[in-house]
């Protein structure tokens, strides 16, 4: 053993990393992007996907296999188009991009610069959202960030199977549906159930109590980082160490346009 505990934000990394380590830790991402306002059930509306260009292939190959029953608005980070236009041709089985003026469009999709200010008033007003990821190895072992951002706001999320985020939520009492499962995604029942369970886990994701998790499991490891006298006082310092780092990385990501 070379380690003698692992925190993870992904739990299909263990079975990589058994033969390392002895002793396993699931710790949350803070909830980065939080609405103002508790959504209400909208009845009709648009489907949201957020992401990077490199998650544009997939999105394609998601929507071949699917038909939508609402219109789609996607964000993504359009500044760098122009530089993976190569890698938009050689991973999109028949792609059509064009432009017009200073607009996108990828298959028939609008693409839209992805900004807080635009993800925030989408994330409000939308009727849905879903994540298009491939079963690769990079795809599989991402952490449920994206569906914790959708479900904890209240949206309606659906997403491929293939994700861990599915495993992630079904473990904690919620379904989500796939992408073929459109009569669940789009009603009034599993708004519902979302809600339920955004309200019996409220404050789960707040960025104090993700830092006290880490705190918490830091002081179960077999060979503490501190002495057995370790004070309630320096438990609080190390907690406020660590949500002042989880929030100086949140300043980095907003300030160099970095998202999940």
């Amino acid at each position: 053993m070379c380690l003698d505990d692992v925190f993870l934000h992904n739990l299909r990394l263990k079975s990589l990393l058994k033969m390392y380590c002895s002793s396993f830790y699931e710790v949350d991402h803070h909830l980065k992007h939080s609405l103002s306002k508790n959504r209400g059930f909208i009845e009709d509306g648009y489907i949201l996907w957020i992401g990077h260009i490199e998650y544009l292939p997939a999105l394609m190959q998601s929507l071949d296999n699917i038909e939508l029953v609402y219109p789609l608005k996607v964000l993504t980070d359009l500044e760098n188009i122009t530089s993976r236009l190569k890698f938009l041709k050689s991973n999109i089985i028949n792609p059509n991009i064009q432009q017009h003026d200073s607009d996108w469009y990828l298959n028939g999709y609008k693409l839209q610069q992805w900004t807080a200010e635009r993800q925030e008033q989408y994330m409000a007003s939308c009727k849905g959202a879903f994540d298009a990821k491939s079963d690769s190895f990079a795809y599989a072992k991402k952490p449920p960030t994206k569906a914790q951002q959708y479900i904890y706001n209240r949206i309606p999320f659906a997403m491929d199977l293939c994700s861990y985020s599915a495993e992630y939520f079904e473990k904690r009492g919620l379904v989500i549906p796939n992408l073929t499962q459109l009569t669940k995604w789009h009603s009034k029942e599993y708004f519902d159930e979302i809600s339920n369970f955004v309200d019996e886990n409220q404050g789960t994701q707040s960025i104090e109590y993700v830092s006290i998790n880490y705190l918490k499991y830091i002081t179960q490891t077999k060979k503490t980082l501190t002495p057995y006298f370790l004070t309630s006082y320096l438990i609080n310092s190390w907690a406020q160490t660590i949500c002042l780092a989880e929030r100086l990385l949140e300043k980095t990501y907003a300030r160099f346009k970095i998202y999940n």
